[in-house]
This record gives structure tokens, sequence and C-alpha cells, in this order.
């Protein structure tokens, strides 16, 4: 009341209140595109960072989801590290250490049917057996070397 008072009379009022309101105001707007500025930054580094996780998720997700599919073919290769960094090393392990033992059961089956595969040859009829019986175990042992040459390939 007492500056109202004082300055009623004061034809310089009107000029210094408007004056003030519009610094105010060139205040107010300036906070606002600073605002936008640090809302658009924001999002610009959140949507980068999102794009940087979900990709170390991602990444070990279809890596294992291409051995899936090589395994379903009976590929049975050798499976690579993750990248450093990488999220799910722990489910990776597992899958891992589950791919090398299907790995080693395929390399057993492969060894058990060279070992039958070399008896057979050592155990093979001699002039007694008829030629049909020898034809048709030739043709048999032809067939598992054909099998355990592709076991052999799917291993590598």
């Amino acid at each position: 009341k007492d500056l109202a008072a004082l300055t009623q009379y004061d034809d310089g009022q009107e000029d210094f209140q408007s004056i003030v309101a519009s610094g105010l105001a060139s205040e107010d707007r300036a906070l606002v595109y600073t605002m936008i500025g640090v809302g658009v930054g924001l999002v610009v580094i959140l949507s980068l960072y999102l794009l940087v996780m979900t990709h170390k998720v991602a990444g070990p997700l279809y890596k294992v989801s291409m051995y899936f599919d090589r395994m379903a073919v009976g590929k049975l290769g050798a499976v690579t590290p993750l990248r450093q960094g990488d999220m799910l090393q722990d489910f990776y392990a597992n899958f891992k250490e589950m791919h090398e033992s299907v790995r080693a059961r395929a390399r057993a089956d492969a060894d058990a049917v060279a070992l039958a595969a070399s008896r057979l040859r050592e155990a093979a009829p001699g002039g007694d057996a008829s030629d049909d019986a020898r034809r048709q175990l030739a043709d048999a042992l032809d067939a598992l070397d054909r099998h355990l040459a592709d076991r052999e390939q799917n291993l590598r």
C-alpha cells in the first residue's frame, strides 16, 4: 500500500510496469524454450540409451536363435562367445553348455558308427559267402560311410 501511495502520482509508473512486464514475458518465453530444448535433448539421449540396451539383449537372443536354426538341420559347430558387455551372459553360458553336451553326444555317436563300420569290414564274409551277401554288405557299409562323413561335416 505504501508503495502504491508513493507512486500513484508518478507518470513513469505505467512505463515502468510495462518494461517490467515485457522483461518478465521474455524471461518466461526463454524459460519455455529452455525447457523444450532440455526435453528434446532428454528424449534423444534416452532413445539412444534404449537403442544400445535393446541391442545388448537382442544380440544374444539373435545369436542363440541362429544356433538353434543350425542345430535343427544337424549343424553342431563350435559356439563363439558373446560380445563384451552383452546382457544374458548366464543364459548364454547355459545354452553353450547344452550345445557342447549335444555336440559331445553326436561326436560319440559318430565314433561308435566309425567303429562299427571298421569292425564290419574286418568281419566281412570271405570267399564262402555269396556275391549277393557281399554286395549287400558293401552297399550297407557305403551308406554307413556316407552317413558318417555327413556327421563329421556337421560337427565342424
